[in-house]
């Protein structure tokens, strides 16, 4: 009995050590795993991918368009390469008959790290002026759209508007910066961006825009 015992307590000594050593593995394997990039952090890495990208005097600009300027929408896309043919900046301008929208697209690597929206419009307010005249407000915005692997991980806002002539680029600079929810919509982009980069040629953007 006591030699049944003896075993059964070696038995369950070398269970709990098994146990132990296994905990202390899985332990260990945990403290390897690099901790995830807080969102700022990466804010701010791609701050400086921007900053690069803005200070390359080397890129080659080559310029494409609808070719089609009496359609409702007109496009313009504007890409910056480098000298070995790395697509690094793309600038993409809707315009139509209520103002205009440009959408800059930054890569690293073949992917989006970075946006810059730029929309400039105006709309209808309702009321009426002395003279017959319907009131209109200008509405000027910018976005500024942070990626981390094709997805977005901050968005900042800035909106003004006036039924005034009035310097917009003064007042929007006077404005602070305001987080936006991210949206479905907003997260698209990213894939968007490399969606226009394939175009290249004027038959390319009114394939696109379907005319």
């Amino acid at each position: 009995m006591k030699k049944c015992n003896f075993g059964m307590k070696k038995l369950m000594f070398c269970v709990g050590f098994s146990l132990l050593a296994g905990e202390s593995a899985l332990i260990a394997q945990e403290k390897v795993v690099e901790a995830p990039q807080s969102v700022e952090s990466r804010v701010q890495q791609i701050r400086g991918l921007y900053a690069d990208i803005e200070n390359d005097q080397s890129l080659t600009k080559t310029q494409i368009d609808s070719g089609k300027a009496e359609q409702p929408v007109e496009m313009k896309i504007t890409r910056y390469t480098s000298s070995a043919g790395e697509l690094k900046k793309m600038s993409v301008l809707h315009g139509g008959d209520h103002g205009t929208w440009e959408m800059t697209y930054y890569f690293y690597q073949g992917e989006v790290f970075f946006a810059f929206e730029v929309t400039s419009v105006w709309r209808f307010t309702g009321k009426m002026l002395e003279g017959g005249h319907s009131e209109v407000v200008d509405v000027y915005a910018q976005r500024r759209l942070y990626f981390d692997q094709g997805k977005c991980i901050k968005v900042l806002e800035k909106r003004v508007q006036s039924s005034e002539e009035v310097d917009f680029t003064k007042l929007i600079a006077e404005q602070p910066n305001k987080p936006l929810k991210i949206s479905p919509e907003l997260q698209k982009h990213a894939k968007e961006g490399l969606k226009l980069a394939k175009l290249r040629t004027s038959q390319d953007i009114q394939k696109h825009l379907g005319f």
